[in-house]
This record gives C-alpha cells, structure tokens and sequence, in this order.
C-alpha cells in the first residue's frame, strides 16, 4: 500500500505541473517585478510517518494564494476561506526560479516558481508535520 502510494505521488511530482501548465503563461513576466497570483493543484502530506495524497484543499492548505511582492506577503485569496498572511522573510532569483521562504504558525515555508512556465512547488515543514505541494502561479493583471 505504501509503495503504490509513493509511486502515484512521484508520477504526480514529475508529470503533473507539466500537464497542466501548457496555457498557463499566456502573457506576464515571472520575475518577482509583478505580483502573482498561485494556484494550489495536488498535495501531499505526511504526519508521524503516514502520507497521503491529493487536493491541496483536503489538507486545510488554500486553493488560491496572492504573492504580494510589493509588501513582501504571500496571503490566502478570499476564495481560498480566509485572510491568512505570511512575511516572506527571503526572496532570490536562482537559475531561473523565484525561491520564497518564510515562517507561519511555527512552520517553515519554501516555494519555488519557475519563472518560464509558471510551475510552483511549496514545501511546509512543522513539527512531524509535511507538506508538499504543487501548482501554478500567473502574474496579477
């Protein structure tokens, strides 16, 4: 059961951003000038050793978040249930990524945005606690 489990996760991780991000970028910049908003797609999430798969929105985790480069947050949208606001405590340009780090409720935070296609991963690490979780971002109009 486990196995079958990490293998579906892994085909998530590796296949699905590319799958669904072909149209993503239709028109914007990726490169921490705009602000974006971010779409959370899958998730996975471990605690005490027992990991589980699926929408990011079954694990309590916003469906939209907005990266507000301006006043260096990144927030749940009102779609996603909630006014949630994290600092980014770091924020740098790395070979071709946009890598955003900060701490909320105890939980240290990392996403990551391909700054071509648009491709987010979000790491969240807490007391026996993990999330990974995959999605896309597109700059605010």
């Amino acid at each position: 059961m486990k196995k079958s489990i990490l293998k579906k996760a892994m085909v998530v991780i590796c296949l699905g951003p590319s799958l669904l991000l072909s149209n993503v970028m239709a028109a914007g910049i990726l490169d921490g000038s705009s602000n974006l908003i971010c779409a959370t797609i899958e998730a996975i999430g471990c605690r005490g050793g027992l990991c589980s798969y699926g929408l990011a929105k079954n694990f309590e985790l916003p469906e939209f978040m907005f990266v507000d480069f301006n006043n260096n947050t990144v927030r749940q949208t009102e779609q996603s249930g909630g006014i949630e606001t994290s600092p980014i405590d770091q924020f740098k340009k790395s070979e071709g990524n946009l890598v955003l780090q900060g701490i909320e409720n105890g939980h240290g935070w990392s996403m990551v945005i391909n700054s071509k296609s648009g491709a987010m991963t979000v790491a969240i690490a807490g007391d026996e606690i993990i999330y990974s979780v995959l999605g896309a971002c597109t700059p605010e109009k």
